[in-house]
């Protein structure tokens, strides 16, 4: 799959008559100043390279990504994509481990599992494949070649394989509802499984991709180069096949799996609706609509989830099945035309792939009421502590502003009606040193009964 380790998927091809598209003979020996090509189009070769300057792909090979106004708006795209992500599903990861969401503990560690691989095909695929498509060649440490490959195609196949056994468990639970369900440690096995599973089916990739330097042009390429492929046209049947086996086992049989569950599941409903409707021969008008709204409700929902899968990963299918049945050379210079188009098509199809990542998060959990209200309610409880310590705080100042102006007033009292320290002697000082402990004492008194009713008030809003 090389739309897992690198997006310019008719790479190999180009390449492979790169070294026929300029003799040996011809390759320009230790030039500085180019006067064949412009200036800007040379770089130095990387170390080890067998000549001091090289040529960009680009300047062969040009292509419509090579555009600065393109590759900008993808960059805006794929930043887009990448930060609801992260946002959306680290949000799920959050809630659901710390318990705050009231969801069975079989569904919760499915949407984990489905969570996590979204984080990791966002972390990975994304990036590195959107960097390949506009650098066209891997910027990347050759050893990561191998382990991008295995690393971006497994969690495709995890994420794929767990948005199947969710739908299989909600099957399970509306059609045997009184049997006994999944337990919780059968749920973990699945998931284990199921990544066991999606990276073995990436296997392949990883062990069959390397990095190649083709001089004179400039870089490295991380390309899969499989047993049997043809040195001419860069095809190979082996990789055919297990294109198709791809194509069937991370999108076919997904989409059949969990298009005939929800089916079943909206059959299921609609008959139980239709036996409620027949125990209650007279329903009121507000009865009827509200069940009617229910169902529409669910089988949206339904059709959402499987349009979800579908829409994401058809047009990414269908481009790697193009290119695989391809036999055309493109690196005839007749043919080189007809894919300037490819790495832009690519490109496009595969955002649109990446979006998966963050319809999963809102299909499967914020869409979901128990969810919903699980956030509303945290969020509430929230609102309500922080609105109770403001209020406490409040509370405090003005207590502690009462308590100053009141021995303020005391003071002034006490020396309206006592002689002067000249006339009489008397030490103002000790007097009101003598007089201050007694009504502090009050003030301290009725300062820690205020502050004690208002502690109470704050764990009640809290509800602790």
């Amino acid at each position: 799959m090389d739309y897992y380790s690198s997006p310019d998927n008719n790479q190999q091809q180009n390449n492979n008559s790169l070294s026929t598209a300029l003799a040996p003979d011809q390759w320009p020996q230790n030039v500085v100043e180019p006067n064949v090509w412009p200036h800007f189009l040379w770089r130095s070769h990387p170390p080890g390279g067998r000549h001091n300057i090289c040529l960009p792909i680009q300047a062969s090979f040009p292509e419509l990504v090579d555009l600065l106004p393109i590759q900008l708006l993808f960059s805006v795209l794929y930043l887009l994509i990448w930060l609801a992500s992260i946002v959306g599903n680290a949000s799920v990861l959050y809630v659901v481990s710390l318990k705050q969401v009231q969801l069975s503990s079989v569904r919760s560690v499915f949407i984990c599992s489905l969570a996590a691989s979204d984080i990791l095909m966002s972390l990975t695929s994304l990036p590195i494949t959107a960097i390949s498509i506009f650098t066209r060649d891997w910027v990347f440490p050759s050893p990561f070649c191998k382990l991008m490959g295995i690393f971006q195609g497994g969690t495709v196949f995890v994420s794929s394989f767990t948005l199947t056994a969710i739908a299989v468990d909600r099957y399970i639970l509306i059609r045997h509802p009184t049997k006994q369900k999944i337990k919780f440690r059968t749920a973990v096995s699945i998931v284990v499984g199921v990544w066991a599973l999606g990276y073995a089916c990436a296997l392949p990739v990883g062990i069959f991709s390397s990095t190649q330097v083709y001089p004179p042009f400039c870089g490295t390429f991380c390309e899969e180069n499989w047993p049997d492929t043809d040195e001419q046209s860069g095809r190979s049947r082996i990789r055919k096949l297990y294109g198709l086996l791809v194509l069937i086992v991370q999108f076919g049989l997904p989409t059949v799996i969990s298009s005939l569950c929800y089916w079943s599941i909206g059959r299921l409903i609609r008959r139980q609706m239709q036996k409620r409707q027949e125990r209650q021969v007279v329903l009121l008008q507000e009865s009827k609509d509200r069940m009617k709204s229910q169902k529409n409700r669910t089988n949206r929902m339904m059709v959402t989830m499987v349009a979800g899968l579908v829409l994401a990963w058809l047009p990414m299918n269908l481009i790697n099945l193009w290119r695989d049945f391809n036999s055309e050379n493109s690196a005839n210079s007749e043919d080189a035309k007809s894919t300037e188009w490819y790495s832009l098509i690519f490109a496009a199809c595969h955002s649109v792939a990446m979006t998966s990542a963050v319809w999963n998060p809102l299909i499967y959990s914020f869409f979901n009421p128990q969810f919903k209200e699980t956030i509303r309610t945290s969020l509430e409880r929230r609102r309500q502590s922080q609105a109770a310590a403001a209020l406490l705080m409040t509370q405090q100042h003005q207590q502690q502003g009462s308590a100053g102006e009141s021995r303020r007033t005391s003071a002034r009292s006490l020396s309206a009606f006592m002689p002067s320290s000249g006339a009489a002697g008397v030490n103002t000082q000790n007097g009101s040193n003598f007089l201050t402990p007694k009504r502090g004492t009050k003030n301290c008194s009725s300062k820690s009964r205020s502050q004690l009713n208002s502690q109470r008030q704050f764990e009640k809003l809290i509800g602790t």
